[in-house]
C-alpha cells in the first residue's frame, strides 16, 4: 500500500510539496532533521493530507494530478 501525501511548510503552508511514500512517519522525519538539501530551505515541514492507495498506478495518478494545474489550484484551495 502506498500513500500520497501533501507536505506545507511551516509556519506558513506557502510551499506545498506532494510525494508517495509507504512510510510516510520516516519520510517527515528526514525532512525534519533536514537531511534531505533540496528542501532543507523550507524545513520544517507538517503533514497537509494523505490519501491510502492499494493500487500503485493510481497513487502515481493522484500525485501527478495534485502536483500540475488544477490539482494543484484545488490543494492551495481546500487544503
Amino acid at each position: 500500500m502506498k500513500l500520497g501525501y501533501i507536505l506545507s511548510s511551516f509556519p506558513g503552508p506557502d510551499r506545498r510539496g506532494t510525494e508517495i511514500s509507504s512510510n510516510v512517519a520516516a519520510r517527515l522525519d528526514r525532512y525534519g532533521t533536514c537531511k534531505v538539501p533540496q528542501t532543507s530551505t523550507v524545513a520544517p515541514r507538517q503533514l497537509a493530507t494523505y490519501g491510502a492507495f492499494t493500487d500503485d498506478w493510481k497513487t502515481c495518478a493522484v500525485e501527478t494530478c495534485l502536483k500540475f494545474g488544477s490539482g494543484r489550484d484545488f490543494a492551495r484551495k481546500h487544503l
